[in-house]
């Protein structure tokens, strides 16, 4: 018997558990601090139910053979077959929200852009700061768009991605703070978030009936944020203006309720006060382009996913 959209089913239920144990295991047992390490490790984690997919639907065996070839496997054969074609409506359903979420996205994030306007000459007050911070961070200034909407400063696009900033931020911030808040948002397109973070997100809602993967996307959110405010730091070393910055722009949005951009948000309502102590206490051990953060982000993600695959 070939495997039944059943077996697919538990398969990345249990693909989606085991990553996740595995991104919190190597963070408790590793005693990892990096906010940087910790996101790319819990994305790592989203992502690791893809290998599911790969699995079936490109190597379609009879099940007593993927039963034979790893533990995953094994209990998802096990599993499938007593749920047999109840599964075929929970894969559709993953399908389609998954296809949905990327539409309604993508269509806010041209619904903002169509409403905002490039900068004008009213605005080259911050141009500079902008142009110095890019070149720091060793990329090209990406383009700038103002909106009316308030409380509005996001990082907006997946392959070329742009900064979304409300009008009335503009004036509500000063040198200081937009400097830090630009630097926050060129932190995210160095890090290539937007590109990883719709990667996750997709398989995310694929597996959207894992409990495991909603908090894995959930703590990946908020260390993705905290390594933008690292970042950010290092670029300005002024830790204070970021930490005003982020109070500034959370107090505007809160005075509107805002859609999801395919993209990232400057200032997550989530665990923003976590973002804010640990910008006043300035603890930022390890340089984010140093050998050593490199070395240890590449060997504990490298060790987790050969983990899992031993297992699959």
């Amino acid at each position: 018997m070939y495997f039944l959209p059943a077996t697919l089913l538990v398969h990345l239920a249990l693909a989606s558990f085991a990553g996740y144990l595995s991104a919190v295991a190597a963070v408790r047992l590793l005693r990892i601090q990096r906010a940087a390490t910790k996101s790319y490790l819990f994305a790592g984690a989203l992502l690791i139910p893809l290998g599911s997919f790969v699995t079936h639907l490109l190597f379609s065996q009879p099940c007593g053979i993927y039963a034979s070839s790893g533990f995953l496997l094994h209990w998802a054969c096990k599993i499938g077959s007593k749920i047999e074609n109840g599964g075929i409506l929970l894969i559709s359903l993953s399908f389609g929200i998954a296809v949905s979420q990327v539409l309604v996205s993508s269509w806010a994030t041209r619904r903002a852009l169509r409403e905002a306007s490039p900068v004008s000459d009213q605005e080259l007050r911050f141009i500079p700061q902008l142009r110095e911070i890019s070149e720091k961070a060793g990329i090209l200034p990406p383009k700038v768009f103002v909106t009316r909407r308030r409380g509005v400063l996001c990082t907006v696009g997946v392959l070329r991605p742009s900064i979304l900033i409300s009008s009335e931020l503009l004036e509500t911030l000063d040198p200081d703070e937009m400097k830090a808040a630009l630097a926050h948002e060129i932190a995210h397109i160095v890090r290539n978030d937007n590109v990883l973070g719709t990667a996750a997100g997709i398989v995310r809602w694929l597996t959207f009936f894992s409990p495991v993967s909603h908090f894995a996307m959930n703590v990946y959110l908020n260390e993705r944020e905290k390594a933008a405010d690292d970042f950010a730091v290092e670029l300005t070393g002024d830790h204070l203006a970021l930490a005003s910055s982020i109070i500034k722009v959370l107090k505007d949005r809160r005075r509107v309720l805002s859609g999801e951009f395919a993209g990232v948000s400057f200032a997550l309502r989530e665990k923003v006060s976590d973002r804010i102590e640990r910008l006043l206490a300035s603890k930022n051990a390890v340089s984010e382009g140093s050998f050593t953060y490199r070395l240890i982000s590449c060997v504990t993600i490298m060790g987790m996913i050969l983990t899992i695959l031993a297992l699959c």
